[in-house]
């Protein structure tokens, strides 16, 4: 498995993502929003939590190889076809479109290759205001008040969702959604 996008590439997760994906969610800033919630996390309960907790999971990774984050699905409902993403991507990242983009070519590879009707993606009030692009893509369904404690301090909790017909929809118009999964280097490995 692997997709090439513009800027980056979905690779399936192995073992030697480890290390760099130990040093991503170890940034304060990183691992504070994500799954971890600050706690610190050794490489090997880090490779735990991503192999025995996610589902279809996808190093983030730069076209030339470098890693840059993490996707994965938890918490998938067989029965009324819906799963949740997780992610995080390295801060050097954030506001250049990287995350945005892993999220697009990940919503396509979860819905190309599972039956699943509805994705999630639950994110803290903070993160989702440094990402108000993916609101271009994914509807905002809940805000949970005061939900989340992360360094003493109660955070509101955003979900966003998309049902498998709005992003097949998008992937019709001339979006960027149509943009990104048609952009595929010369060379590059692709689905």
């Amino acid at each position: 498995m692997g997709r090439s996008l513009r800027r980056v590439r979905l690779v399936q997760l192995a073992d030697h993502h480890l290390p760099a994906l130990h040093r991503i969610v170890s940034d304060h800033e990183v691992g504070r929003y994500w799954e971890t919630r600050g706690e610190v996390i050794d490489r090997r309960g880090l490779g735990d939590l991503l192999f025995g907790h996610c589902r279809l999971q996808v190093a983030i990774t730069g076209i030339d190889g470098e890693v840059l984050g993490f996707c994965g699905l938890t918490e998938v409902a067989p029965t009324d076809l819906h799963g949740t993403i997780t992610m995080f991507v390295a801060p050097r990242c954030w506001g250049l479109g990287h995350a945005t983009e892993a999220l697009v070519g990940y919503l396509d590879l979860v819905l190309a290759t599972t039956p699943l009707r509805k994705l999630y993606l639950p994110m803290h009030a903070v993160v989702a205001a440094r990402n108000q692009a993916v609101f271009r893509y994914l509807e905002l369904e809940a805000r949970l008040r005061d939900h989340v404690l992360i360094d003493g301090e109660w955070g509101d909790l955003l979900i966003a969702s998309i049902r498998r017909e709005d992003f097949e929809g998008l992937a019709q118009r001339p979006s960027l959604v149509r943009r990104v999964l048609a952009h595929a280097p010369a060379g590059a490995e692709s689905r």
